[in-house]
């Protein structure tokens, strides 16, 4: 987190941004029913916020932070078979690309108390 006014506030406003980057993978044992497997991929979330101090200790936390998770399709999706081996409609359209990324954005609000030491 990276406090865009350093160690002051402005009029009780103390912006800040962030990012924050990961591996993902599915737990062990997981399966999917139509066999889909995620893999590892990677994962990055960019954030901005602020902080609204309503005291000395006493900030109330607004922040918005958006995760970028990049998956790729397997390409059974595009021509899948039947248990005979049989062609059947694709669950994809072939104007889907096989590699995507996704955002989940999301909204926070909290309530924070700052120790001194």
């Amino acid at each position: 987190m990276l406090n865009l006014t350093g160690a002051k506030r402005w009029h009780a406003f103390a912006p800040y941004a962030g990012v924050g980057f990961g591996l993902m993978s599915a737990a062990p044992g997981t399966t999917d029913p139509g066999g889909f497997r995620i893999g590892s991929n990677f994962i990055m979330a960019p954030t901005l916020g602020t902080r609204i101090f309503l005291g000395r200790a006493l900030a109330l936390r607004l922040e918005a932070r958006d995760y970028w998770l990049r998956y790729e399709w397997q390409l059974a999706y595009y021509e899948p078979t039947d248990s005979t081996g049989g062609a059947v409609a694709p669950v994809l359209g072939q104007d889907v690309k096989t590699r995507q990324v996704t955002h989940n954005f999301t909204l926070a609000v909290g309530l924070s108390y700052l120790f001194t030491f």
